[in-house]
């Protein structure tokens, strides 16, 4: 019995040494040598807590979590982390001290701590780990795991562990003597508003650091110097700058410390701010994790990190020239690349392909190609236009949920006694002054914007556009339709819109409070550019989108591309230019967003110009082919006013006119004049443009012009029986007296 309680004691003995001050916690162990050696260590997979500051920044607790996933990797043992609430959590023996902590032993090895750097040691039980700031601490996690050892359920340290590192040379101040360190630097040419974002973030460091920051200046106007503490913000002069470029990737935005210089960078040139605010985060952050007040950037560090997920299956072009890369809203991009060949496109189609894009659809109009295509994550359009060997990539996130429109032709019943017609609806030009407030008074209801009108096979109607916003503009369009179809409720199956300027979207707008449960809509298309864009006038898409919304069932096609063809019953539509043919350049008329269409339609082709002008003018004659613009009948663009260019008629070559504008209209109460002849005769006038005297008068395959309602309201074309009529311009100066005589009798 004695011999067995000798035993006992002895095994009480042996399990007294497994603990923190005697034992690595193997009651195992049967080597005395051994047992000594393991008094010296201490195993924290057993009992202990890991502690954080209840302020601890997000590198600390992340931190924290690396050491709890590499004991549990090796023991299977999770650590439980607390904060340093004492009223939450109870200050126990056993206790890991990351980083800041309000506990007594935390505090004491700061006050050890002397120079820029971290330290690990044992205070009593508690193993405490402490640093001058996070980017320190990062070290001293990293040491400590790799100064574990472990034994199944067992993870031995060192009891005796003091280490403490001198991090001075791996850290740069950022701030001396209350001064900024930094020169920040932008490009000269600021073309996306590098100048601006710098600004911003001049103004966010003031703040946060509580120091002198220095004005920013262009890279031009600072001295090339790889000496100079330089923050160097896109794509500046600076050959760092070059060198972050090359090495960015194509869909990134990248933060690199490089010698003296810190280099904020983005691959999408308009997701420079973004990479700005990146920094600034991360500025923030050093800040919050700083503990000994000297704020200190890390020498080499560098974060790159990819602007849009949905884009990271998406392969670049390996061949010609990147000459462009915008950002188009709503999470969608747009790549630009030059010098291109048909063979180029041919491989770059097989590898977007073989990254596991499928396609969906294909185009061609004459020798440019195009192609939809989609993964799980986005939705890809390219195309290559043969004349200037450029190929266009537009990418957009799934989740917008953007719907296109079938290129293959729809089936329909023709209705009885059916005739392709086409009407240029006679626009509101005198009631818009009480509705269009937006403009001076003499320029008000000057015109009334545009509306056509097409009935197709199955007795369903087309709109394009819709005049002014007015309420009388409105009815025009209800009567008109009304009058037109044997249905109770008529069916637009179609309502297409060139742009949003209010003489173009108004009268829908207008329509919808009035009409909108009166008719049936199926469909709209558009290609509206993103808010921003461009200098004036433009309104987006999300004021259009809502009045939409409200005919239930519509399908909203609200990003045409060029290139694609879609039917309606009879009607051909193909997109002949959208805004998104003009980058890498954006214009500052917004006129130039319209998206231009041509209809294939009781055996006439028939282009709808919208408001188009110079830029969008020389494109379509630069990369369509002229068989493909060959036209009968063209909308004169910007309802008359003036633009394009004549080169881009010539291209179209018409034979017929539709001149949207009205021989009279308000501007002749406002300015006592025949604006229809002032817009096209060589007499003066602010309105005269050369090219309308032009498509008046010169060019030989022009053989009639029909100017909005001339004097007789809206204006029937049956299609399959139309020819031009004999006379180039209707009577003008006629039907302008005429009309002004009614208007001076009915005052």
């Amino acid at each position: 019995m004695k011999k067995i309680l000798s035993s006992f004691l002895a095994i009480i003995m042996l399990l007294t040494f497994v603990s923190c001050s005697n034992d690595n916690g193997d009651s195992n162990t049967e080597d005395t040598s051994e047992a000594v050696v393991d008094s010296l260590a201490c195993n924290i997979a057993d009992g202990y807590t890991i502690v954080v500051s209840e302020t601890a920044t997000s590198a600390v607790k992340n931190l924290s979590n690396t050491f709890v996933k590499a004991i549990k990797e090796k023991t299977d043992i999770k650590l439980e982390r607390v904060t340093d609430n004492n009223k939450k959590n109870t200050e126990t023996p056993k206790e890991i001290l990351f980083g800041l902590s309000k506990r007594e032993e935390t505090k004491t090895a700061l006050e050890l701590l002397t120079t820029t750097g971290y330290s690990i040691s044992f205070n009593g039980e508690k193993l405490v780990v402490v640093a001058t700031n996070d980017f320190m601490l990062e070290k001293a996690v990293g040491a400590l795991i790799e100064k574990l050892s472990f034994d199944g359920s067992v993870a031995k340290i060192d009891k005796n562990i003091n280490l403490v590192y001198d991090g001075s040379s791996d850290m740069i101040p950022l701030v001396e003597n209350g001064n900024f360190k930094y020169q920040i630097i932008y490009p000269y040419t600021n073309t996306y508003g590098e100048r601006d974002a710098a600004n911003d973030l001049r103004l966010n460091l003031n703040k946060t650091l509580d120091c002198v920051i220095p004005v920013v200046r262009y890279d031009s106007g600072a001295e090339v110097n790889d000496d100079a503490f330089e923050l160097l913000i896109g794509e500046t002069n600076r050959p760092q700058s070059k060198a972050l470029y090359d090495n960015i990737g194509a869909n990134n935005l990248k933060v690199e410390f490089s010698g003296n210089k810190i280099l904020v960078g983005s691959s999408i040139p308009t997701d420079i701010s973004r990479a700005l605010n990146k920094f600034y985060t991360y500025i923030v952050e050093l800040v919050n994790g700083t503990y000994d007040g000297k704020y200190m950037l890390p020498c080499g560090y560098q974060n790159s990190e990819v602007s849009y997920e949905w884009m990271n299956n998406i392969p670049m072009m390996s061949t010609g020239t990147l000459v462009g890369v915008d950002d188009t809203g709503k999470e969608s991009m747009v790549y630009v690349w030059n010098k291109v060949t048909e063979s180029d496109y041919e491989s770059y189609l097989s590898e977007l392909k073989s990254s596991g894009l499928t396609e969906k659809q294909t185009y061609a109009l004459g020798d440019n190609r195009y192609m939809l295509l989609e993964n799980q994550l986005a939705q890809v359009y390219v195309y290559y236009t043969s004349a200037n060997k450029t190929v266009r990539l537009f990418v957009e996130t799934k989740e917008n949920l953007t719907v296109y429109p079938s290129a293959t032709p729809s089936e329909y019943v023709t209705e009885q006694g059916y005739e392709p017609t086409l009407w240029q609806v006679e626009c509101d030009w005198k009631t818009a002054l009480e509705w269009d407030t937006s403009l001076p008074e003499k320029w008000r209801g000057s015109n009334g914007g545009m509306c056509y009108m097409l009935k197709v096979a199955d007795g369903s109607f087309v709109i394009i556009d819709s005049g002014m916003n007015s309420k009388k503009q409105a009815d025009i369009i209800w009567e008109h339709l009304k009058a037109n179809s044997d249905d109770e409720k008529p069916v637009i199956s179609a309502w297409y819109f060139s742009h949003t300027h209010a003489d173009h979207i108004g009268g829908f707008q207008q329509f919808t409070k009035y009409y909108k449960d009166q008719v049936t809509v199926k469909a709209f298309y558009f290609n509206v550019p993103a808010e921003g864009f461009g200098t004036e006038g433009g309104t987006g898409d999300t004021n259009l989108i809502s009045s939409m919304k409200q005919y239930t069932g519509a399908t909203i096609y609200r990003k045409l591309h060029t290139g694609m063809t879609f039917y309606v019953a009879d009607a051909r539509f193909d997109v002949m230019y959208t805004h998104e043919d003009l980058y890498p350049v954006i214009s500052e008329d917004y006129n130039e967003t319209s998206t231009v269409i041509r209809v294939t339609f009781g055996g006439k082709r028939i282009m709808f110009l919208g408001d188009v002008q110079d830029e969008g003018g020389k494109v379509m004659t630069d990369t369509m082919p002229k068989s493909e613009m060959k036209s009968d009948i063209v909308q004169y663009s910007h309802h008359g006013w003036d633009g394009p260019q004549k080169e881009l008629y010539d291209h179209i070559e018409a034979p017929t006119i539709l001149w949207p504008n009205a021989i009279y209209s308000w501007q002749e109460g406002a300015e006592g004049e025949n604006i229809f002849n002032r817009l096209i005769n060589r007499n003066g006038g602010s309105y005269f443009y050369v090219v309308n005297h032009y498509i008046a008068y010169e060019a030989e395959y022009v053989k009639s012009i029909y100017v909005n309602a001339e004097g007789t309201g809206t204006q029937e074309f049956i299609l399959t029986t139309f020819t031009p009529r004999a006379e180039r311009l209707p009577d003008y100066v006629k039907i302008h007296n005429e009309i002004k005589a009614r208007e001076e009798a009915t005052a």
